[in-house]
């Protein structure tokens, strides 16, 4: 959904073909038809914003004169006709070591591998913003404000507007296996040269995970500590800190505090899919957890006692949300990672901001995809896509 410009943009499976069609009367405003062929390629399309300037990123990732490569095309979003790029890179991609996309509105990192430091990190990256691309890898180097040598390695995870958001994990001089003895080790993350997530921590927390990011804000999930050997959990054994950041100064604009009946692994970027602000402004959905910008507060959707956790999907100006209870995993299987979207068959639910009441929809009822500035919201059923207006 290019919102600013008004527009809703699809993109054939392989990316030959990218199509804008207005919000308002579902006519084609414009089309763009790559000329340069990647076989066998698995696409995906984007908005990116820069203030009120939007752009269509496709990305298509497959083989290239027989050669593995992901090819972007940037491309205007207030274009008419049959459209060019503003510009168009192609990317090699290094050995087996396959390819992930990870997107915001600031931007989108085409990542290789994944890094030490776990799943929603990279190997090696690349970055794409409205108008450039750079190659961005791990690295190490020494926590600043440390008594002893505190060595820490990082990660690129997911670009923003105001930088690329690396995730690092100090691996010395600290209680590395959180047995409860020493330092709390430091696990955070860096927005470009911006700001750094330990200069912006709550009292009393130490580990933080950057789990997504619109044009203005970033959202991190923090608690108390972490051990080395395990990912970051959502649990109820665990309380963790849901904090809103202003993206340019790290400033906290909201805040709750969740447990979770149900236990999800936290991880850098992993609630982007499930990220949503409201088309005034003051309502933010991340997850599990939906934000009223205006009155500095949270509420948690997740899992309490009996009742199953809401994943959202859409909210509206007024508070409401559409979700779904993805459902409890298997005992003895993996958490689920928070933030992810619930599958094809999951429970849709409505919750007013506010309100405990969750209220079951009707079997096969379909949820937004986006509700619009318009109050419009937009849905996709069966590879088709339908605007209904507000009301």
């Amino acid at each position: 959904m290019a919102d600013h410009t008004g527009l809703v943009v699809t993109a054939r499976a392989d990316g030959s073909q990218v199509t804008a069609r207005r919000l308002s009367d579902g006519k084609t405003e414009w089309s763009y038809a790559p000329t340069a062929a990647v076989a066998k390629a698995r696409a995906a399309v984007f908005v990116q914003y820069a203030g009120e300037l939007e752009r269509i990123v496709l990305v298509r990732a497959g083989a290239q004169a027989s050669a593995e490569k992901t090819v972007v095309d940037v491309l205007p979003a207030d274009g008419h006709g049959v459209v060019k790029p503003v510009y168009q890179r192609s990317v090699p991609t290094p050995g087996d070591t396959g390819v992930a996309f990870a997107a915001t509105p600031g931007g989108v990192v085409i990542g290789h591998g994944t890094s030490g430091l776990g799943a929603g990190t990279f190997a090696s990256a690349t970055e794409v913003t409205g108008s450039k691309v750079s190659t961005v890898r791990p690295q190490s180097g020494e926590i600043s404000d440390c008594a002893d040598s505190c060595e820490a390695q990082s990660a690129p995870a997911f670009t923003t507007s105001a930088g690329m958001v690396t995730v690092y994990r100090q691996v010395s001089g600290c209680d590395r296996f959180a047995q409860g003895a020493g330092t709390a080790c430091t696990v955070g993350f860096s927005v470009g040269s911006r700001w750094q997530s330990p200069n912006k921590a709550p009292a009393g927390y130490k580990a933080a995970v950057p789990l997504a990011a619109t044009d203005a804000h970033l959202v991190a999930a923090w608690q108390p500590r972490v051990s080395e050997a395990d990912e970051p959990t959502v649990s109820d054994g665990t309380q963790t800190l849901f904090a809103v950041h202003d993206l340019a100064t790290g400033r906290i604009l909201a805040q709750v505090k969740c447990t979770s009946t149900s236990s999800q692994r936290l991880q850098p970027g992993g609630a982007q899919p499930t990220t949503h602000l409201s088309p005034n402004g003051r309502f933010l959905a991340v997850g599990q957890v939906v934000f009223n910008l205006k009155d500095q507060s949270g509420q948690c959707l997740t899992g309490k006692g009996a009742q199953q956790g809401v994943t959202v999907r859409a909210v509206t100006n007024d508070g409401v949300v559409y979700g779904a209870h993805p459902g409890r995993p298997e005992p003895g299987a993996a958490a689920d990672a928070y933030g992810a979207l619930p599958d094809e068959g999951s429970a849709p639910v409505r919750v007013k901001v506010g309100q405990e009441a969750v209220r079951t929809l009707p079997e096969g009822a379909v949820l937004p995809l986006y509700v619009a500035r318009t109050g419009s919201g937009v849905f996709e059923d069966r590879d088709i896509v339908a605007v209904y207006p507000a009301g």
